[in-house]
């Protein structure tokens, strides 16, 4: 540019101008069409945009729209998720876009199907030793350096081993008492297991069995007692150093402890085996729960399972929650 005076004196400047209309690329992660069973999912994806730049991202259905920022991250991902719980059984419309200094916007849509139907699938097998075992090939695809085994003929010493190996990272696998099945040992073979914590005492898992355990794995332990609540709490007492809350169950029946297993979990709780028809608590299972330091207790069953007295004597340690309704059924919802 340059201009002059009157007098005829020239000035000038100069100027690089670069001509930029390329638009920045914008992706969103998960191909044309996306399943989610969450009705807040992660939307992620990936950016030529600069460090710290907006991306905006709308979330369209049935004529409603959510408008979300996500900033680009320095290898160029970003992440934002809703802030409104998206509709079951409804696909979106999700766009990303992002512009650059020279005002040039890129963009990209996807499709975003929110189900949050749970998939249903079977494991079974020509018995309960061999269900245990598919079980376990589904969720231990790999090695474990722990794996539990219990006696498969009777409840009570298998609804004990399940939070702790939760809690330890294990499969349980079932036995006879007095046979390590083929198909059993196949399986601790394929799960190459540092240790094997054996529950039960020898009438539920006989030295012969153990023997055999001893042959699998470089450390052996029996977990067992003189009964089936002993049992509970030396192997509450092996996985757990402390826990917030604990499930007290009646060990005279399966089914509340079979609701409260998964239960506790799923939330690192112990279930804890106590004979519910004593008229109150027994002296090792109050030094127990306050070994633990728990600060809540959930009862699973009405009165008849675990006794009022048990209750009351539960409440001086901590407070008490009771699981229970008319039927087994209804004990399990809650």
């Amino acid at each position: 540019a340059s201009v002059s005076d009157v007098a005829g004196n020239l000035g000038s400047a100069t100027q690089a101008l670069t001509v930029d209309t390329t638009a920045p690329t914008v992706a969103i992660s998960g191909g044309a069409t996306k399943s989610t069973n969450n009705t807040t999912p992660t939307i992620v994806g990936g950016s030529s945009g600069v460090d710290g730049q907006l991306v905006t991202v709308t979330v369209v259905a049935g004529g409603v729209t959510q408008t979300l920022t996500a900033t680009v991250q320095s290898g160029g991902g970003w992440a934002t998720s809703p802030t409104t719980a998206l509709t079951n059984g409804t696909t979106y419309t999700v766009t990303a876009s992002v512009s650059d200094v020279a005002g040039n916007l890129g963009s990209a849509t996807q499709a975003l199907t929110v189900d949050t139907t749970p998939e249903v699938d079977r494991l079974t097998g020509r018995d309960r030793y061999e269900v245990a075992v598919n079980i376990s090939r589904k969720a231990f695809p790999g090695t474990a350096s722990v794996v539990y085994i219990a006696k498969g003929s009777d409840y009570p010493d298998g609804l004990s081993a399940v939070p702790a190996a939760v809690e330890e990272g294990a499969p349980v696998l079932l036995t006879p008492s007095s046979v390590l099945l083929p198909a059993v040992k196949a399986e601790i073979q394929r799960l190459k297991p540092e240790r094997i914590m054996v529950v039960g005492g020898t009438d539920a898992v006989t030295p012969t069995v153990f023997a055999q355990l001893q042959n699998l794995a470089n450390v052996v332990v029996r977990l067992g007692g003189a009964d089936r609540y002993m049992t509970s709490r030396v192997v509450v007492d092996h996985a757990f150093d402390s826990a917030s809350t604990a499930y007290v169950v009646t060990g005279q029946g399966f089914p509340d402890a079979l609701a409260a297993s998964q239960a506790g979990s799923a939330i690192g709780a112990p279930v804890i085996l106590v004979n519910g028809t004593l008229p109150t608590l027994d002296r090792p299972t109050r030094d127990m729960l306050v070994s633990l330091g728990v600060t809540k207790i959930k009862i699973a069953g009405g009165p008849s399972a675990v006794s009022l007295g048990i209750e009351k004597a539960l409440r001086t340690i901590a407070p008490v929650t009771r699981l229970g309704g008319a039927d087994r059924f209804i004990t399990s919802d809650k």
